[in-house]
């Protein structure tokens, strides 16, 4: 059974299952023939109660399938993010580079003004 039918069918299953539940008490008091009413309750309580339980296992169910997809998509987007990653950290290191090597050339071009125009003084005196 694929998943989308099998997804379909656990739905299915928790409408009924609410639907069930929903028209329960509308039920008569006295089940299949039994004067004692509470007796009929404690009937009707064990039967909410397996429904209850049929319902928990269907969302259990249907909460590890969505898990296993978010899980799947979860991995895809890692693999395809990760190339434009490591694209952006390589850029990213570049620019860096091309500063700081514009910065140390800057420097040096300054300590050269700086020396030359010390040499242009000292001349003049």
């Amino acid at each position: 059974m694929t998943r989308i039918r099998k997804s379909v069918s656990i739905g299915l299953l928790i409408g009924l299952l609410f639907l069930a539940a929903a028209l329960a008490p509308l039920t008569p008091p006295v089940l299949a023939g039994q004067s004692d009413t509470k007796e009929s309750f404690k009937k009707l309580g064990r039967k909410m109660k397996e429904l209850g339980e049929k319902v928990g296992e269907a969302g259990k169910e249907a909460g590890e399938e969505i898990a296993e997809v978010a899980k799947k998509v979860f991995y895809k987007g890692k693999k395809v993010s990760e190339p434009l990653l490591k694209k952006t950290q390589k850029a990213t290191r570049d620019f860096w580079d091309d500063v700081i090597s514009g910065k140390n050339k800057a420097a040096e071009e300054l300590q050269d003004e700086n020396e030359k125009l010390k040499r242009e003084l000292e001349e003049e005196e």
